[in-house]
Order: structure tokens, then sequence, then C-alpha cells
């Protein structure tokens, strides 16, 4: 993966140029890069539970499929929390339509959103939904701690 400013191994598809470019209109601080299978905007947007997140736009191919992705928004969950957190992931996921939590191997609590291809002005639908995400993982944070802590 290279950044904006660099050598690449592939190209930058056309959701993500779009997203990059509602991102600069917008004066949000971001970077692109792409690999030989996908590119990517990255983008840091700020919570009021949960602080700040990194979330990532990627895109495989032309068509305006957008995965966006949020990894440790929860870092590290004890072992012997991991049962409750379980738990708490699938409320989660029963509770909010389109985002998905997950539990990794490592521990991780990460979210995951998937725009459908057949989105007019993926730019500016990306943004919405990043703004949707940052919601909904306030909403949901207290829940996921709250497994954690107890």
């Amino acid at each position: 993966m290279s950044d904006n400013n660099g050598e690449s191994a592939g190209r930058i598809f056309k959701a993500t140029s779009e997203i990059a470019a509602v991102f600069e209109e917008r004066g949000l601080k971001f970077s692109t890069g792409c690999s030989e299978d996908d590119s990517v905007v990255e983008a840091n947007f700020g919570t009021e539970r949960a602080g700040t997140i990194k979330l990532i736009f990627i895109s495989e191919d032309d068509e305006n499929d957008v995965a966006i992705r949020a990894f440790r928004v929860i870092a590290a969950v004890p072992e012997d929390r991991r049962d409750r957190v379980i738990a708490a992931v699938n409320e989660c996921n029963d509770n909010y339509r389109f985002a998905k939590f997950i539990l990794d191997e490592d521990g991780d609590v990460n979210m995951e959103y998937d725009i459908a291809t057949e989105a007019e002005r993926i730019g500016e639908t990306a943004l919405e939904i990043a703004v949707r995400f940052t919601h909904i993982l306030d909403d949901a944070y207290p829940t996921l701690m709250k497994a954690i802590w107890g």
C-alpha cells in the first residue's frame, strides 16, 4: 500500500477518487492509497464516547462498492471477558441494521459497514455513512464497555 504521495502497485478506483474529492471539498484530513487489489481513503473521525477512530473506505473495482472498516474501536479485550463482549457484540448487531460489530481473534472489537453498489454520489454517501457510523459507535459504546468492565 502506498499513500497518495508515493508510487503504487495498483490504481485508485472511481469511488475512492470521489470520496477523496468530497473530503477535500469539506476540508477533511485524509490519505489515499492503493494496492494490487484495492484502493482506500483513510480519515479520522471523532466520537463523543469512543474518542477518535480511523475509518477506512475500501473499494475493489470501478463500481461504487465501498466497504467501511474501523479496526480496534476497542482494543485487546481481556480473554476472561470475551464471552460477555461477544454477547454485547451480538446485541449491537441486533440493534443496528447496517453496521456490523466483530470481536476478532486478537480480542479487538471492529466495525464494518458496506455501501450498496447502486449508491449515487458515492463521495457524499460515504461522508453521510461515516457520520452515521460514528453515531452508532457512540450509541453502542456503553453496551460494549459494560460487557468489559461490568
